[in-house]
């Protein structure tokens, strides 16, 4: 299907390069609109999200398309096909588009992607890069400078971020060590994280950088690490066997889907862009690519491949659907709360924490104990949450009017101490108003014994 000797010789590389450039242009259009204010995001959070939820996968869907656009763009200089030479301006003019839209995104996985996309079309095209370098020879340095100016201030710029996704691979990488052979199982990735985040904070005291960065992620940050979370090593090995293999054959053919892949490859490894189905969409059409390169004897046999590769996709579709019902599950529960159905509430809390790592779920069901009179269980309940996320104050908050409720002045005090030393960020107002409630509760306590 996508097997070809030279790149402007078969009307199907145009079609597919067409297609995508305009839906390159489309997405970056959109994100030109929502950066002016015509058009609203799909997070209010962020100006800039195009169809997806945040910036992030938006900014790796415009690099992997600009990485595609570009590379048939520059592999066609000579070209006098017709259909070549009309895809190859349609894709200069969606790459240039996509260009100037992507910085917005602040996304500094992309940006990295599209760099070793760049290293890799250097290495590749060396001739011209030597008599580029050669006539103007002041590029190597200031380009030196400038990837590790940006280097350095694009982990400058989001710190916190960078070194929570090194703190979210390092529980990972415990999951799998404890299940290296089975994996968890599909769908299972959010409820074992928060589980396993607990221990890691429950073993001894950690520093309160790695307290202040640990977070409840709905996503893995790292399709490969999450494969192997999943379906234990041999899915973790399958996954990045997949991914090179992909990546070395479409660029050895100089396919235009090469250097994309690379740049979806590198994405990959810091985002979590196939729990969207563009980048489903994508993934199968490099992989059909490269089978279609790979059995260009046996044409037939690509047809199978790509319907199994969409029902795979779909099967997947459908658990990340059931993956959002947490969301219902605990607004359904706290609401069965406020109104005094505690024992009615539990079961959909504890049906909700089973697919979710926010320890939300965990603050609510201990409230609920509280109120059915079981503190034993309640205070489980609270630790629980409290070692799941331990920069956050309102679990301890909980369990310290739980003490205070028993007349346990010692313990209540102890959970006083704890709170004090949290690190919490002093621009969270929510943060602040759990702060003072709890200086409030120890005013109360000596108050009484006064």
């Amino acid at each position: 299907m996508f097997y070809h000797k030279k790149i402007n010789c078969i009307p199907i590389d145009a079609i597919i390069v067409i297609s995508l450039s305009l839906w390159l242009l489309v997405e970056a259009g959109i994100g030109i609109l929502q950066v002016l204010g015509i058009q609203e995001s799909n997070n209010p959070i962020f100006i800039l999200t195009g169809h997806f939820i945040n910036p992030g996968p938006y900014g790796g869907f415009i690099a992997t398309l600009v990485a595609i656009c570009s590379s048939f763009y520059f592999s066609n200089k000579s070209t006098t096909s017709k259909w070549s030479t009309t895809t190859k301006y349609l894709a200069g003019f969606a790459a240039t588009v996509g260009i100037i839209i992507l910085p917005s995104s602040m996304s500094r996985a992309s940006w990295l992607g599209l760099f070793a996309a760049l290293l890799l079309f250097c290495y590749k095209r060396q001739d011209l890069v030597k008599s580029f370098c050669i006539r103007h020879r002041w590029v190597i340095p200031f380009v030196t400078i400038l990837a590790l100016t940006l280097g350095a201030g694009s982990f400058l710029l989001k710190r916190d971020s960078a070194l929570g996704r090194l703190h979210i691979w390092n529980i990972e990488c415990r999951i799998i060590s404890k299940h290296p052979i089975t994996g968890i199982g599909r769908g299972k990735f959010a409820y074992e994280y928060g589980m396993e985040q607990a221990r890691f904070f429950r073993e001894k005291e950690r520093s309160k950088t790695t307290i202040r960065i640990a977070g409840c992620p709905e996503y893995a940050f790292n399709e490969y690490l999450k494969a192997g979370v999943e379906f234990g090593v041999i899915g973790l090995i399958l996954s990045i066997i997949i991914t090179i293999t992909c990546c070395v054959i479409l660029t050895k053919k100089e396919h235009p889907l090469g250097y994309g892949c690379v740049v979806l490859a590198v994405f990959a490894f810091f985002s979590y862009p196939m729990e969207f189905w563009p980048f489903q969409f994508l993934a199968i059409v490099m992989v059909t690519g490269a089978f279609g390169i790979l059995l260009h004897k046996y044409n037939w046999a690509q047809f199978p491949i790509i319907c199994a590769l969409f029902i795979c996709i779909t099967v997947n579709n459908g658990i990340d659907r059931e993956k959002d019902s947490f969301r219902t599950l605990y607004q359904q529960g706290h609401v069965l709360f406020l109104n005094g159905y505690y024992k009615e509430a539990l079961p959909i809390l504890e049906q909700g924490s089973k697919i979710s790592s926010d320890p939300m779920f965990h603050n609510i069901m201990g409230q609920c104990y509280v109120f059915l009179g079981n503190t034993a269980e309640a205070e489980q309940e609270f630790m629980l949450a409290h070692y799941m996320v331990p920069c956050r104050l309102y679990p301890l908050v909980l369990l310290q009017e739980l003490y205070i409720s028993q007349a346990d002045t010692m313990n209540a005090k102890k959970i006083e101490s704890i709170i004090k030393e949290t690190p919490i960020n002093p621009r969270n107002e929510n943060m602040k108003k759990l702060l003072r409630r709890a200086e409030e509760n120890m005013l109360s306590i000596d108050s009484k014994s006064e």
